[in-house]
Formats: C-alpha cells, sequence, structure tokens
C-alpha cells in the first residue's frame, strides 16, 4: 500500500475519535462559559420588554400550530414555554433577534434583524426571561391552549403585571447609573445560523451543552 493511502486510511481509523473529542471540547467549552456572560445590572430595566416579546413568541407559535392543524396539544405548549428562555432549545432561537440598546438613562430591546450569535446581551436577556417566567411557565401553556385571554394585549398583561413583576412602575421609573460596555449586534450569516440550528436538534437529542463558538471565542477560551 503506498504511504498515502495509509495516512488516508489511518485517519479513517481515527475520524470517530477525532469527532469524539472535538464534539467534548465543545461540550466542555460551552459548559465552562454558560451563565457567566450575564450582565446582571441590566436586567431589571429589560424584563419588561424580555417578557412582552417572549409572551408574542409563545403566543405566535401556538398560533402557527393550530393555523397548521386545526388545533393544538396542551403538552405542545408546555414544550414552548418551558424551553422559550434556553438559548440551546429551538423554542428559544428568538432571544439572538435582540439587542439591548441604552438611550439616555433607559434601556431597552430592539429588533435589528436576523439572529446573533449568543453572547453577553443575549445571555442576558435569557437570564431575565427565566427570572421572569420559569414559574409560571405552566400557567402561560394553559392559558395558549385554554385561548383565555384571547387576545394578545390582554395575555401580556395578565403575565407581565399580575403573574410576574416584570412590568411594575417602579421598573419603569428606573434609571440607568451604572457603567455598561455596549455589546455590537452582529448578524451571523446564513451557514452560521444552519450551524446553530443544528446543535440546538443535537442538544434536543440528547447532547446538551453544546454551543457553536467563533473563532475569537476558542481564542478567548484558550
Amino acid at each position: 500500500m503506498a504511504a498515502g493511502d495509509l495516512c488516508t486510511a489511518a485517519v479513517m481509523r481515527r475520524r470517530p475519535l477525532l469527532l469524539l473529542l472535538l464534539l467534548l471540547f465543545v461540550w466542555c467549552a460551552g459548559a465552562k462559559k454558560k451563565g457567566k456572560d450575564v450582565m446582571y445590572a441590566d436586567v431589571p430595566f429589560i424584563e419588561c420588554d424580555v417578557c412582552r416579546e417572549a409572551v408574542r413568541m409563545a403566543w405566535g407559535k401556538a398560533n402557527d400550530l393550530r393555523e397548521k392543524r386545526g388545533k393544538v396539544r396542551e403538552d405542545e405548549l408546555t414544550d414552548i414555554t418551558e424551553n422559550m428562555c434556553d438559548t440551546e432549545s429551538e423554542h428559544g432561537d428568538w432571544l439572538g433577534q435582540f439587542d439591548v440598546v441604552q438611550s439616555g438613562d433607559k434601556l431597552s430591546l430592539h429588533k435589528p434583524g436576523g439572529y446573533s450569535q449568543c453572547k453577553k446581551e443575549c445571555s442576558t436577556v435569557a437570564y431575565a426571561c427565566r427570572k421572569q417566567l420559569e414559574e409560571v411557565h405552566s400557567d402561560l401553556a394553559e392559558a395558549l391552549y385554554l385561548q383565555k385571554p384571547k387576545s394578545l394585549d390582554k395575555l401580556t398583561t395578565k403575565v407581565c403585571k399580575k403573574w410576574t413583576k416584570a412590568c411594575t412602575k417602579a421598573n419603569a421609573a428606573a434609571v440607568v447609573k451604572h457603567e455598561r460596555k455596549d455589546e455590537t449586534f452582529k448578524e451571523m450569516d446564513e451557514k452560521a445560523k444552519e450551524m446553530e440550528d443544528l446543535m440546538r436538534k443535537m442538544n434536543k437529542m440528547g447532547m446538551g451543552g453544546m454551543s457553536m463558538y467563533s473563532r475569537d471565542d476558542m481564542d478567548e477560551m484558550m
């Protein structure tokens, strides 16, 4: 056998091991990085926006299911509301659509278009979502299933003002006094978005903790 063929054969035999090592590295990197990027001081200023957008997303997905099949199961809605604050879930991909923008002494969510890779601001939005909605996701799923209330505005008011304290007068009146470093919203290209969606599918299959990292991310973790 020629030397080139021997090398090719050796690489082919090691491919499963190389793939396993790569996946293990990505998994460990994800576990190490996850939860360390939250900008906690920003959270009170964006909780109301996050709650409203989360309810809007869940409402939209429930309506999409009804339009496709004419009816929807409550467990399907529970799956949506239970995972909508998880950046690694297909139901949490909406979290990467928002940019946290400061205007004077206020913070708000803006939708520049497209999806960004989930870094500090995205992680902060996800944390605010979990903080406010983790305890009421079952109630939200039931409300969507029963379609009570029947309007998005009324459901948003119930969730964000009555069931939670996301949209309080205190939050609305609060002013930003802490120093913060804004994170530029960088839209992912089509291939990067496809890879991220693949990671989410792998997470759903039980390979949890996997995340996609850019070259800059890898350099930071080395």
